[in-house]
């Protein structure tokens, strides 16, 4: 049996409203709890999602979440330690 296939514009038009979000967070400093709702997000959209992933106390960064986006970018979203 033959795996289904999308077609890339069909997956392209499915990511457009993610990425408007995607671009909204980036321009801001998102929290932890914005970056488990990305999480949640994306996995609601069957995106393969790394993470959240726990940095040391002693890192700048909080947290991180890692995907790849349509085109097969890997993306990294970041939440600031405290």
């Amino acid at each position: 049996m033959e795996a289904a296939v999308q077609k890339p514009n069909k997956l392209l038009a499915r990511f457009s409203e993610l990425d408007r979000r995607l671009v909204a967070a980036a321009r801001r400093r998102a929290p932890r709890e914005a970056l488990d709702r990305t999480a949640a997000m994306l996995q609601g959209t069957r995106t393969a999602v790394l993470g959240p992933v726990e940095h040391s106390a002693k890192s700048a960064i909080a947290a991180s979440l890692y995907f790849r986006d349509p085109c097969g970018n890997f993306i990294e979203l970041c939440a600031p330690g405290r």
